[in-house]
């Protein structure tokens, strides 16, 4: 498929059935972290969420007394999942934005699975090296201001 105008090729109108499937499969699992995180309940410490679901405390909060890069992100996730998203900055700002940012990238999975549009493809052209250094930042200045905000013990 070429367009005559231009000389290029034409992608194509809707997304191949393998790109459908693993934007399901996408789907499903941002679905599931939403969903788990809806039915926690917010540890008052600010930390230790995930231990409702049988993991361990975090190894490196109790070797060192400091919090790692993800300490306090299950407690954002579910304190944004039930909508209290100024407690969920004030836990773990890197939890907010990635609980956010899960919410937001279920939409164009589920919109792409269902119906073949190609809003997926659109939204991997934001991964940019830029986006991705900017990622980076919040999650690194998010354990600073954990770190930081640590109760001591």
């Amino acid at each position: 498929m070429f367009s005559q105008a231009i000389g290029k090729p034409t992608p194509p109108a809707i997304a191949s059935g393998g790109v459908r499937l693993a934007a399901a499969f996408i789907s499903v699992v941002l679905l599931a972290v939403l969903a788990l995180a809806a039915t926690l309940h917010a540890d008052p410490a600010g930390h230790g969420t995930h231990e409702q679901i049988g993991l361990p405390a975090c190894g490196f909060a109790l070797a060192t007394g400091k919090p790692c890069p993800t300490c306090g992100m299950t407690t954002a996730f579910t304190h944004a999942a039930h909508g209290n998203y100024r407690r969920s900055l004030a836990t773990q700002p890197g939890g907010l934005a990635a609980s956010l940012g899960v919410a937001a990238f279920l939409w164009p999975c589920m919109h792409t699975a269902v119906t073949g549009s190609r809003a997926l493809e659109l939204c991997g052209k934001l991964l940019t090296p830029k986006a991705l250094w900017i990622a980076a930042g919040i999650w690194i200045g998010s354990w600073v201001y954990t770190f930081v905000n640590w109760p001591v013990t």
